[in-house]
């Protein structure tokens, strides 16, 4: 599946639908109880290079590709030689050789580089505006809604046997959007480590590409 925007990471919640039976579990009449119910904390999750966000990162890169032969078409050149010239060095000053000739210099690569380099940087501003949208859409406001559903829950217990099953059905909206919050955070925590770590990959690529490229073809500049 191609994602459209860096948005679409992000899953998009639906909520599960509620059991219209009340819980088998029986309040007692004379002291209706009240199940409070622990939201569980994610673990910790190592973030990972991830396809789609690698290949939408990779898009947008393509998409910012500027006119005439820069740093994009030359990295390109470089990859292609890689299963015939093994030595790095050579590759760059081959591909550097080549470029030459349609006027690109040194500062042409440095430049368009940097260019790419501040693609992927408004591409994590963009991730970080979706990442707060979907904090506040999948965690804060059902958080919101656990807090009104105890408020009710404990005013209906009050109320004793004939509001039981309304007190069941009602833990049973709890438990779920309980459950959703948990797993709602495990996947934000793993988009957002996944995306950071597929940008430092491509990103650092680019500073090595940077250096190597002072390295071997401005002099050690």
């Amino acid at each position: 599946m191609k994602l459209s925007s860096i948005g679409g990471l992000f899953f998009k919640t639906v909520d599960d639908e509620v059991p219209q039976t009340a819980s088998q579990q029986t309040v007692s009449a004379s002291q209706p109880t009240v199940q409070q119910t622990q939201i569980n904390q994610p673990q910790s999750i190592v973030g990972q290079e991830d396809k789609e966000i690698k290949q939408q990162l990779l898009d947008a890169l393509e998409k910012a590709n500027l006119p005439g032969y820069d740093y994009f078409e030359f990295i390109k050149a470089i990859d292609a030689q890689m299963t015939i010239i093994p030595s790095e060095a050579m590759r760059f000053q081959s591909s550097f050789a080549m470029a030459s000739t349609m006027g690109v210099t040194v500062q042409t690569l440095l430049t368009s580089a940097q260019h790419y380099s501040d693609t992927l940087s408004a591409k994590e501003k963009e991730f970080i505006s979706a990442l707060e949208k979907h904090s506040i859409d999948a965690v804060g406001g059902k958080e919101g809604q656990i807090s009104a559903i105890d408020s009710e829950m404990k005013k209906m217990a009050e109320q004793i046997q004939k509001l039981t099953q309304d007190i069941n059905l009602l833990q049973e909206q709890r438990t779920v959007l309980t459950n959703e919050i948990s797993t709602n955070r495990i996947k934000i925590d793993t988009v957002k480590n996944n995306f950071n770590a597929t940008l430092k990959t491509i990103n650092d690529r680019i500073i090595n590409d940077i250096n190597k490229i002072k390295q071997y073809l401005d002099g050690g500049k």
